[in-house]
């Protein structure tokens, strides 16, 4: 691989990964990171839909038409963002795209990110039991 190649590359899972944060932050000033405001209620009709996306892609049901190292930079990165800074979100996924999320998350050797999005589902939902 050319060094221009290489750079170009860099640059494009450099700008995924910001793509991925700028998603998670737009996310949570227009939705909230609870489930307190109205404008939360909207939040799962969006966040759903994509995150079956990502099992989808993840499953090979999906054929994407770009790198796959920018690919993994954006679903890491935003799902890392997600089980960090908003981990109420995770309850409003569907728990069978959360296995296959974190099905695929295994496969990629990301068994940490991948425990995570298990557990905070979990923990947060323990929570919210003895609230």
């Amino acid at each position: 691989m050319l060094l221009e190649d290489k750079k170009e590359n860099n640059n494009k899972t450099f700008f995924l990964v910001l793509n991925a944060a700028i998603a998670t932050s737009y996310g949570a000033f227009a939705w909230g990171v609870d489930s307190s405001s109205l404008a939360s209620k909207r939040r799962p009709k969006i966040l759903g839909p994509h995150m079956e996306f990502l099992a989808s892609a993840l499953d090979g049901k999906i054929s994407l038409g770009c790198n796959w190292a920018t690919w993994r930079a954006y679903v890491s990165g935003f799902l890392s963002l997600m089980v960090a800074c908003t981990p109420n979100w995770v309850l409003e996924v569907d728990v069978e795209a959360l296995k296959r999320l974190s099905k695929g998350l295994r496969q990629w050797n990301e068994e940490e990110l991948a425990l995570s999005l298990l557990g905070v589902g979990a923990l947060v939902q323990c929570l919210q039991l003895l609230n």
